[in-house]
C-alpha cells in the first residue's frame, strides 16, 4: 500500500527513530527512514514523447522549427504534469515550473544541452515540485533523440544507512519517478552490507522495480512507502509477508545472486542454495555468476533471463548460472562470413562481463586451416 497522507515522519525525529532501530534486531517488522540525498542510486524512466504534446498559451523564440513538446507526470494518473519543450537546434530545454503553460516565465526552469550530437542531453536539471502542500526537489538528466524517444535519469533518490532485513543487512535506496507515490514503476535497490556479499566494483546493486513484495534469500516481506510532507524522508516498511512459497531446485555452478520480478513481487537471493523458495508467478531478471577460481575469475551477469514457476507440479528446476562458455556462430551471406562470439551459461542465457581479475583472456582470433595445417591467422579473404 502507497500512502500519500501525513506519516510517522512528521511526528518523530528522524535521528531518535534511526537511533531506536539501531539499537534493535530484526523481530516481527520495523520502519526505515531514508533519506533524501541527490547522490545516491538513480535509475532510467521513458519520457512520453509523441504522446502527450502540450499547447502551451506562450512560448520563447526559438532558434529552430522543429520543437519537442511533451510532459513529465507530477502525480499519479495523466492529469497533473510539468510541460516542457526542446529546441533541438538552439540546444535548450524549457521546463513551464509553475505550470501556467507559460514557457517565457520560468528563469529557472530553462536548461542548456551539454553537448551537440544527433541527441540532446541536458544535465544537472533540477525541478521544485509542489504537490498538496508538500515540495520535492527532482534532480535529472534529460536526453532527448528526435520527436519520438527520450528518457530521463533521476539522480535524486532517498537511502539509508545499513538496516536489518530478515538475517542480513542491506543498503537500501529509492528512486520515483517524478510522480511522487513510489510503485512498481519506480526503483529500489538493495546490496548487503556485508563484504562477504559484495561482487566488487560500482554498481553491483540490485535494481528492482520498487516491490510490494519481496522474497528475500527465501523469507517473505510485505513492503510499503510514505513520503514526509517536505519531501525529505521515505518511510520503508517491512512486515513479515504472507505469500505462499513453492521450492525450485537451481541447477548451475557459480551463481552469486540471482535477482527476479513478477510484477508487484520479486525474489532476490544472495548467495543461493540449491533450492530457491519463490511464489508462483512469470519472472524476468538477472543472475550473476562467477567463474574461474584461484588468482583468476571473472564475474558475469545476465540479463532478460525468464522462469516460470508453478503450484502442484512437482519442483521445477531452473537451469542457469556455470559452467559458462564463449559460444562462436558463423553465418554466410553471399561472400561473407559473420562471426558472432557470445558467453553462455548452463540454461543458454546470454552473460556480459562484470568484472575479471587475473590474466586477461584476450581477444579472440580466427585461424584458417587447409588440410589440419593453420595457413593464416586473423582477417582474410576468400573466393
Amino acid at each position: 500500500m502507497v500512502s500519500r497522507e501525513n506519516g510517522w515522519a512528521g511526528r518523530l525525529p528522524v535521528a531518535v527513530f534511526a537511533g531506536l532501530l539501531a539499537g534493535a534486531g530484526w523481530v516481527s517488522g520495523a520502519t526505515f527512514p531514508l533519506e533524501y540525498c541527490t547522490d545516491g542510486a538513480e535509475a532510467d524512466f521513458r519520457l512520453p514523447l509523441g504522446k502527450s504534446e502540450v499547447r502551451f498559451k506562450k512560448e520563447p523564440e526559438y532558434v529552430g522549427e522543429d520543437i519537442v513538446r511533451s510532459v513529465l507526470y507530477v502525480a499519479p494518473g495523466k492529469k497533473e504534469y510539468v510541460g516542457f519543450a526542446c529546441d533541438s537546434e538552439g540546444n535548450t530545454l524549457y521546463f513551464d515550473l509553475n505550470r501556467n503553460l507559460d514557457l517565457t516565465d520560468d528563469p529557472d526552469g530553462v536548461f542548456k544541452a551539454g553537448s551537440e550530437g544527433w541527441g540532446r542531453c541536458f544535465e544537472n536539471v533540477v525541478l521544485p515540485i509542489q504537490q498538496g502542500g508538500r515540495r520535492r526537489d527532482l534532480a535529472l538528466d534529460v536526453q532527448i533523440y528526435g520527436a519520438s524517444w527520450g528518457r530521463y535519469s533521476v539522480q535524486s533518490s532517498w537511502k539509508s544507512d545499513a538496516v536489518s532485513i530478515g538475517g542480513g543487512r542491506y543498503w537500501v535506496s529509492v528512486v520515483d519517478d517524478g510522480d511522487g507515490v513510489i510503485t512498481d514503476e519506480d526503483a529500489l535497490f538493495l546490496e548487503p552490507a556485508e563484504e562477504e556479499f559484495s561482487l566488487g566494483g560500482e554498481g553491483q546493486q540490485v535494481e528492482l522495480r520498487a516491490p510490494a513484495s519481496l522474497i528475500l534469500n527465501g523469507d517473505s516481506f510485505a513492503l510499503s512507502y510514505e513520503l514526509s510532507d517536505d519531501g525529505k524522508v521515505l518511510a520503508l516498511s517491512v512486515e513479515p509477508g504472507a505469500k505462499k512459497l513453492v521450492e525450485v531446485a537451481l541447477d548451475g555452478q557459480g551463481v552469486e545472486r540471482i535477482a527476479m520480478q513478477d510484477g508487484a513481487t520479486a525474489a532476490v537471493y544472495f548467495s543461493p542454495g540449491a533450492v530457491l523458495s519463490i511464489p508462483a508467478g512469470r519472472y524476468r531478471g538477472s543472475v550473476w555468476t562467477r567463474a574461474g577460481d584461484g588468482e583468476r575469475t571473472s564475474l558475469w551477469r545476465a540479463g532478460n533471463v525468464s522462469h516460470r514457476v508453478r503450484e502442484g507440479e512437482g519442483r521445477e528446476t531452473w537451469r542457469m548460472g556455470g559452467p559458462v562458455a564463449s559460444q562462436l556462430t558463423c553465418k554466410q551471406a553471399g561472400g561473407r562470413l559473420s562471426f558472432d562470439q557470445a558467453t553462455v551459461g548452463a540454461g543458454g542465457e546470454k552473460y556480459s562481463l562484470v568484472n575479471s581479475s587475473g590474466v586477461s583472456l584476450g581477444k579472440p582470433k580466427l585461424r584458417v586451416k587447409k588440410a589440419g595445417e593453420v595457413i593464416h591467422v586473423g582477417e582474410f579473404e576468400y573466393g
